[in-house]
């Protein structure tokens, strides 16, 4: 939050206002970003969305990701799981790893084309910020603290130690086997080495619903 000493944590459960005071623990939560009219919580909803509710006194942080390994992880995770959007895992019983990409290629085209549209927004608007997954999993500290420098612009010393604290819980290269085995959302390396690797022989045959869904790659640098 730009306008305090707050974290803007948004989960699964909701969004929150978490305040961490100079002990580095988290003492107070309240609910913010509240649409009364809808009754929803928007600290994950569309940039058009933020900016419309909001008003003028709001930063945000827009988080892109590789469309080859977002297809890959989506497909993983819509595989096994029971919150898919289009295909999942009914759908996809029975199907070669292939033919399953082909079926799936129509829904993460759609999943990318918003990330693409929120992208455009971004680009546009110096009160967000765009930071790439990939440099959280290549430079979590520093990509961090880009973000604290954005968000909270002048803080003091106590702020940025204790967001960085906050952070590192979700360093995923901080985390135990044993976290990383157990939670549902991670896909691992080996899976999704597999499914890229399964994606570029399809892009190199001249799939056509794979080349379509990947088209961004280009625009967003990757």
């Amino acid at each position: 939050c730009p306008r305090c000493p707050f974290i803007l944590n948004t989960t699964q459960k909701g969004t929150w206002c978490t305040r961490v005071y100079s002990d580095g623990h988290t003492v107070q939560r309240f609910r913010e970003f509240h649409d009364r009219r809808t009754n929803r919580f928007f600290g994950a909803a569309p940039l058009s969305a933020v900016a419309t509710l909001a008003g003028e006194n709001w930063r945000a942080v827009h988080v892109i990701r590789d469309p080859l390994t977002t297809f890959a992880s989506a497909f993983i995770y819509d595989q096994k799981g029971d919150d898919h959007v289009g295909a999942g895992r009914k759908e996809l019983h029975g199907l070669s790893l292939k033919d399953g990409l082909r079926l799936k290629a129509k829904d993460i085209e759609v999943i990318i084309a918003q990330m693409m549209a929120e992208h455009a927004i971004a680009m546009r608007d110096n009160r967000v910020i765009e930071v790439r997954m990939e440099d959280f999993k290549e430079h979590f500290d520093a990509t961090t603290d880009n973000i604290f420098n954005f968000m909270i612009q002048g803080g003091s010393l106590g702020q940025r130690l204790n967001f960085q604290s906050y952070a590192k819980a979700e360093d995923q290269n901080r985390w135990s086997h044993a976290q990383l085995h157990d939670n549902y959302h991670i896909t691992r390396p080996e899976q999704e080495s597999k499914v890229v690797a399964a994606l570029r022989e399809l892009c190199e045959a001249g799939s056509p619903e794979i080349a379509s869904a990947l088209a961004p790659r280009a625009e967003l640098g990757y």
